[in-house]
């Protein structure tokens, strides 16, 4: 049987990304030196910029989405054509690449730019907003017009032009000592020898990232786009007064945002967060009093640990109305050597909890831990530089009243949770939102008593099925690994198998396969990237799908982590110490074809087993698990369950034990996951004499690989021993 390494398989033509309809960006890279700093590579953006068109001006690059020529759509019944007139200085200005926006609560749909600075689309009569943005060559500062409540109930032609962007909104970005955050100071020359800029004066930071959004409120972000400033730079920019505003007269419907991450170097960060609320000019300035210092630290992983360098970034998730998110922004760090298995970070944030409409929180920041780089071909440049190719992404947190609190979102903590048509409008219609977490997964860091990465995640499997016109039938399983503490472990990619059966038979050849037709669906993942503890982990999944049936749900696991009295982790001293509690329940995945995207915004109940079994022996015993029925959340994360460790007996290696899930919805779709170890209990910790003596008539019969080949002697890596009692262990071999 031939296992393939692979995290998301799609038996379809094209790949679906769940919910992930995230508004389209523009990305800027500043740099008038043309040199990086010294001793620090950076990464690029984290898009895939050889699937977007370059643009260059003088010292900015500027990578808008690829557009495609397509023929007008001619007006249904009830629709109506608008021709915009875009007018503005081509000397001064690069070409509106984003188009118009037209906007209302229910709708959002772009007359695109294909070129020309008349365009046109197509929409339903109603009153909408149309928005427009000219971004300046000089420092890419946005010019904002927009025209509000317009009564649409014919064909209709409109002139947007810059010159009504007159309201000018600008930054001062302070750091925790008081004094404006400065990149290095650069006279203007090199040096002969070496090529190098020569600095006058070392700044603050070496990288400011720059994140503007646009906001409608109560019905989500009209764009967002992003920009990334590096080098040293003469005194008038040294503070990096890139992408300001200028606005015409707009009412206090709308809410112009900015946020920076500045860094100099990957392990200290300082971010901000501006907003105008109903200022349409003037000058923004952070409260250095605000900085709060977020201290986190990270285990690499065993893939992790045998590749050079590392570094950080920081993920910004922009809030409105206290629940809706649209994005989250990037900032990468330099690549440094690793110094051990372990690294930690210092991020100061200046966000203070409430906005101005004291409508919540505002921003949430989520910290990236790089485990490890790989190298990415520039297809504009011909050159080759290294991207985060394993990352862990780690739950994003807000600072309340002067205290870090983490909102745990799990697997989606790349984007927000698909919501179907509730949370925030995206580019084609489907909604995400951020918040409100769950509950009992939301908390102060001063709970978190273990490190991101040192523990064994569990699998939030999606699986997919959906018709629609284009594609015909789609299936799809993807694997999502969660930590204990609500970090996205992407890191986990590199080292995970997956086999699946099709209608009872294995499928050796998926990359020259396809199904004829319907049917049932095996899929069965093991994840051994993991150490917890010094001990090998693994995470195997193994879910049945019926495609022929329409009611057939994904029953799964979204969060799981333990607790003592004193906080959130997985090691205790007794067994009446400890609590696990996890959410779940048979999600159903609703495809909206008008949106071309989908959500799993339905849940049903499920039938859960628990099990737990010293690390490594596979002798199970039944877990008492009960559901708590006030804390079932949707969308997202379904029923919430709660099992006491107490009853938890026997005798485990350095007290570590197993956990085995199993589930199945009511139309006999099920998933069984095991997560090794799990928990452990120090007064259940074997000794050597009780190991002998347990081990005086017990020996080892046969030995395997981890994809299941017979071994005549021990190879390095995970081995699974069969012993003469029946039971089985896991050794690491080095």
């Amino acid at each position: 049987m031939r296992k393939i390494h692979m995290t998301k398989l799609l038996i379809s033509a094209w790949m679906l990304m769940v919910g992930f309809a995230v508004q389209a960006q523009v990305y800027t890279e500043f740099n008038m030196t043309g040199k990086k700093p010294a001793g620090v590579q950076y990464t690029q953006s984290g898009m895939d910029l050889n699937k977007m068109d370059k643009h260059q001006y003088g010292y900015m690059t500027v990578y808008t989405p690829k557009q495609e020529l397509k023929a007008p759509k001619r007006a249904e019944p009830g629709e109506v054509t608008l021709t915009f007139n875009l007018v503005y200085d081509p000397a001064v200005f690069m070409p509106p690449f984003a188009g118009v926006t037209i906007i209302n609560e229910n709708y959002k749909n772009s007359a695109m730019w294909m070129g020309e600075d008349i365009v046109t689309a197509t929409v339903p009569t109603g009153t909408y907003d149309f928005a427009v943005k000219f971004e300046s060559m000089e420092k890419s500062d946005q010019y904002w017009v927009i025209h509000e409540q317009v009564e649409v109930t014919e064909d209709a032609t409109f002139t947007l032009s810059a010159e009504e962007a007159t309201n000018h909104i600008s930054f001062v970005n302070y750091g925790p000592d008081g004094n404006v955050l400065k990149h290095a100071l650069w006279g203007g020359e090199f040096d002969e020898e070496t090529g190098e800029p020569i600095i006058l004066e070392e700044g603050d930071v070496e990288v400011t990232s720059i994140c503007n959004a646009v906001y409608l409120k109560g019905v989500g972000c009209l764009a967002s786009g992003s920009n990334m400033v590096t080098g040293a730079w003469p005194e008038e920019l040294r503070t990096a007064p890139f992408s300001e505003y200028y606005v015409n007269d707009v009412s206090d419907r709308y809410l112009f945002t900015q946020s920076r991450t500045c860094s100099p170097g990957p392990e200290v960060w300082y971010v901000s967060y501006f907003s105008t609320d109903d200022v349409k000019a003037g000058v923004l300035e952070n409260n250095p009093e605000d900085y709060v210092l977020c201290q986190e630290n990270y285990q690499f992983s065993p893939h992790g640990q045998g590749e050079p360098g590392y570094g950080a970034a920081i993920t910004v998730y922009n809030l409105v109305d206290g629940k809706l998110s649209n994005w989250g922004t990037q900032s990468f760090g330099g690549i440094a050597p690793k110094q051990g298995d372990t690294y930690s970070i210092d991020v100061y944030n200046s966000i203070p909890f409430e906005n101005p409409n004291d409508e919540g929180l505002n921003l949430l920041v989520g910290n990236q831990f790089t485990d490890y780089y790989g190298l990415v071909y520039d297809e504009w440049s011909g050159e080759e530089y290294y991207d985060i190719a394993g990352k862990t992404i780690a739950a994003p947190y807000a600072i309340e009243n002067g205290q870090q609190v983490f909102h745990n979102i799990g697997h989606f903590n790349s984007y927000g949770v698909p919501s179907g048509k509730t949370g925030t409008l995206t580019g084609n219609g489907i909604r995400q939102q951020v918040l409100p977490s769950p509950v009992a997964f939301t908390y102060p860091a001063e709970e978190r008593l273990g490190t991101f990465g040192d523990n064994c995640p569990i699998n939030a499997v999606n699986v997919l099925s959906f018709y629609n016109e284009y594609q015909g039938d789609v299936m799809s399983f993807g694997n999502n690994y969660v930590g204990r503490y609500g970090e996205s472990r992407l890191c986990d990619d590199a080292e995970v198998t997956l086999t699946f059966k099709f209608n009872g038979e294995e499928i050796e050849d998926p990359a020259n396969w396809s199904p004829n037709g319907k049917g049932t669906w095996e899929f069965t993942v093991t994840n051994t990237n993991i150490v917890v503890d010094g001990l090998q982990g693994e995470n195997k999944t193994v879910v049945y799908f019926d495609q022929t049936n329409e009611e057939s749900t994904c029953p799964g696991i979204e969060m799981l982590h333990f607790r003592s009295e004193a906080g959130i982790t997985d090691r205790f001293a007794t067994a009446a110490d400890g609590t696990m509690e996890f959410m779940g329940g048979a999600f159903k995945f609703n495809y909206y074809p008008d949106f071309w995207d989908g959500a799993y915004d339905e849940c049903q109940p499920m039938e859960v087993t628990v099990e737990y079994s010293p690390y490594g022996e596979e002798n199970w015993r039944a877990l008492a698990v009960e559901e708590v029925p006030e804390l079932f959340q949707m969308p997202g994360w379904g029923y919430f369950y709660r099992a006491s460790l107490a009853d938890v007996t026997g005798k485990a290696t350095q007290g570590w034990f197993d956990v085995r899930f199993k589930l199945q919805d009511e139309v006999g779709n099920w998933q069984e996951q095991v997560v090794s170890p799990a928990f452990r209990i120090d007064d259940l910790i074997s000794t050597a004499v009780e190991d002998v003596a347990a081990a005086v008539d017990v020996r080892e019969v046969a030995r395997y690989s981890v994809d299941g080949r017979q071994l005549s002697a021990p190879q390095p890596g995970l081995n699974i021993i069969r012993m003469s009692d029946g039971t089985s262990r896991k050794v690491w071999v080095k």
